[in-house]
């Protein structure tokens, strides 16, 4: 059996918690729910945060991978495909959790920032724009999946 592997062009993480940050730069995607009630930077949260990883697989390595698939030259019955990331730090891990991933339907710019930029990084993607703080296109509403 064949085995490839296809790199992420960008990445990013999406924080609801800070609407305009980007970290599109940063070395590390975060998966993280901050609760009500929990503290975060030292101050205790009145409302629940969730963050969200944008990943972009694209270029010809996918190209050719998708090629492949659609000719029938990669297996046409048992394909499997598989998302692999590194935990570097967990804490408070439930004793189960679901992860959803969903296709992005819309264009969006890694950018240039990092989590502890001072003053905070607005030149790409956020929870709120998917090009940048200065041209504010607003992501569409999804569908309920």
């Amino acid at each position: 059996m064949a085995h490839y592997q296809i790199y992420a062009e960008s990445d990013t993480t999406l924080y609801e918690r800070y609407p305009i940050r980007n970290t599109g730069i940063d070395q590390i995607i975060e998966l993280t729910k901050t609760n009500s009630g929990s503290r975060l930077d030292g101050d205790y949260q009145g409302n629940t945060y969730n963050s969200r990883i944008l990943i972009n697989f694209d270029g010809p390595q996918l190209t050719e991978l998708s090629s492949s698939i659609a000719a029938g030259t990669i297996g046409a019955t048992n394909r499997k495909f598989y998302l692999n990331l590194k935990n570097i730090y967990a804490t408070d891990l439930p004793i189960s959790y679901s992860l959803h991933t969903y296709p992005v339907a819309e264009s969006w710019n890694n950018g240039t920032g990092n989590y502890d930029d001072t003053p905070e990084a607005r030149g790409g993607v956020s929870w709120l724009y998917r090009d940048n703080y200065d041209m504010a296109t607003t992501w569409t509403p999804a569908n309920d999946y």
